[in-house]
């Protein structure tokens, strides 16, 4: 929607000088009014999905994450996951949230990245859990030192602003980004350090 506002805002600046820019503008602007559309209708779609199916099942952890790496491997992803929490048993919170990094990432590598294998690791290390998924894919993301980068698609982002948030309530922290040579890696840690099951 932010680009449609600024497209928008071309078309009116050039309305009476520049009539064909204007229409170029208002072009670009429904075309983009109609990609939000369809991204803001496949969303509202899985948040119902997602509603439904978490209201009726238990909170995930860690102990589906092999379930999250064969779905991806079904999409021709090869998988590799290592869980090397040696079985502890984590608060829920930070395994959920363990959980849903994971399959935010695996999604955006399906659907975005080209990619032909990713490594999945979830470690304890002190007293967090670190969670590291990194992709082979082309690379994409913001800009980065060495020039523009494919940007990063809008229903992308939103996942990653979910992930930040749910990591931020922690008081955890967490890296996105292309990494040289290509390819996309989530790094996040997450604190468990005084905090209940």
């Amino acid at each position: 929607m932010a680009a449609v506002n600024v497209q928008m805002g071309v078309a009116v600046a050039a309305f009476e000088t520049r009539p064909e820019a204007a229409r170029t503008a208002l072009q670009q602007a429904r075309a983009s009014s109609r990609d939000a559309l369809q991204e803001l209708r496949a969303t509202v779609a899985l948040l119902r999905d997602a509603s439904i199916n978490e209201s009726a099942s238990p909170a995930p952890t860690l102990t589906d994450l092999p379930e999250l790496a064969e779905r991806a491997r079904r999409a021709d992803v090869a998988v590799i996951l290592t869980n090397d929490t040696h079985g502890r048993r984590l608060p829920g919170v930070v395994e959920v949230t363990a959980y849903r990094i994971v399959q935010e990432a695996l999604t955006n590598v399906i659907r975005h990245a080209n990619a032909d294998h990713v490594d999945v690791v979830v470690a304890v290390e002190g007293d967090a859990l670190v969670v590291d998924v990194c992709d082979d894919g082309r690379p994409q993301g913001l800009a980065g030192p060495n020039g523009p980068e494919t940007p990063i698609r809008p229903n992308q982002a939103f996942g990653l602003i979910g992930m930040t948030e749910r990591v931020v309530a922690l008081d955890g922290r967490v890296e996105f980004g292309p990494v040289a040579g290509g390819g996309f890696r989530v790094h996040a840690v997450l604190p468990f350090g005084g905090r209940r099951a």
